[in-house]
């Protein structure tokens, strides 16, 4: 899991990486990164970042969910566009939940560098 900014045809997209197994067993490291990126985020000018989320191989609890529901409302004034990588099966639940929850528009996409490609043109 980690937070970093990558750069793809000249523009920065901050990466948000929470592939990493078995998010239940790592709850606490998740909602810390959470944390972390939301500090990040609120640094940055309105409606400046490019964000790309990936959530490969993960599984939700409520208690995530309601914490991504908070940090996706969080980031909506900071963020021009939104992309997300990984979403499959019972995931596409929490996934509508958040997108209900806080009428954001953020695709989802089969890969990472789809995703860029369509965030840099944004």
């Amino acid at each position: 899991m980690e937070i970093t900014t990558l750069t793809h045809k000249g523009k920065p997209i901050l990466y948000l990486n929470f592939s990493y197994g078995d998010m239940l067993d790592k709850k606490q490291e998740v909602l810390d990164l959470i944390e972390e990126a939301k500090s990040y985020v609120a640094k940055q000018a309105p409606n400046s970042l490019l964000t790309l989320t990936n959530v490969t191989g993960l599984r939700f609890s409520m208690e995530l969910v309601n914490a991504i529901k908070e940090f996706s409302l969080h980031n909506q004034p900071f963020v021009k566009a939104a992309a997300l990588v990984g979403i499959t099966g019972i995931q596409k639940l929490a996934y509508d939940s958040v997108i209900k929850f806080t009428k954001r528009n953020i695709p989802l996409f089969p890969s990472v560098e789809e995703a860029m490609d369509w965030l840099v043109e944004q």
